[in-house]
C-alpha cells in the first residue's frame, strides 16, 4: 500500500511537470463543437465513474481495489483538465494554456496530497497491523 501511495505521489507530480510546461510555454489546439462534446463525456464519464466505483468498493476492505480506484479517480480528475482546456479553445477564450495550466497544477497538488496521505496513512495501518499479530 505505501508504494502504492508512492505512485500515486509519481502521477501528481508527473501530470504538475506537463501542466507547468503547458502554463510556460502554452500549447495551441482548437476543437470542434465535435470533438468538444466528446472530450467533455469522456471526461465526466470517466470522473463518474471512478467515483461511483471507489464509493462502492469501500465495502470490499481490500486496500489493493480500493487503491486502483483511487488511481481511476485520479485518472478522471486529470481528464477533466483536458476537459477544460477543450471547451475554453472551443469558446475562443483568452489565456486558455495559463488557466489550463495553472487548474492542472492545482489538480496535480491535490493528487500528491491525496498520495501521500495513502503513503502514511498504510505505513500506520501496516505497523498497527503487526502490533496486533506479534501481541
Amino acid at each position: 500500500m505505501t508504494l502504492g501511495g508512492i505512485g500515486y505521489c509519481t502521477i501528481g507530480v508527473t501530470f504538475g511537470i506537463f501542466c507547468y510546461v503547458m502554463y510556460r510555454h502554452g500549447y495551441n489546439q482548437q476543437f470542434n463543437l465535435n470533438a468538444v462534446l466528446v472530450i467533455a463525456l469522456i471526461g465526466f464519464t470517466k470522473l463518474t465513474s471512478a467515483v461511483v466505483g471507489l464509493v462502492r468498493s469501500r465495502h470490499l476492505l481490500s486496500p489493493l481495489i480500493t487503491l486502483l480506484k483511487a488511481y481511476s479517480v485520479a485518472d478522471g480528475v486529470t481528464a477533466l483538465v483536458l476537459t477544460q482546456y477543450a471547451l475554453l479553445t472551443y469558446e475562443h477564450s483568452t489565456d486558455v494554456s495559463t488557466t489550463t495550466g495553472l487548474f492542472g497544477m492545482v489538480i496535480s497538488v491535490i493528487v500528491v496530497l491525496v498520495g501521500l496521505w495513502i503513503t502514511f496513512f498504510a505505513a500506520r495501518r501496516d505497523l498497527s497491523t503487526q502490533e496486533n499479530e506479534e501481541a
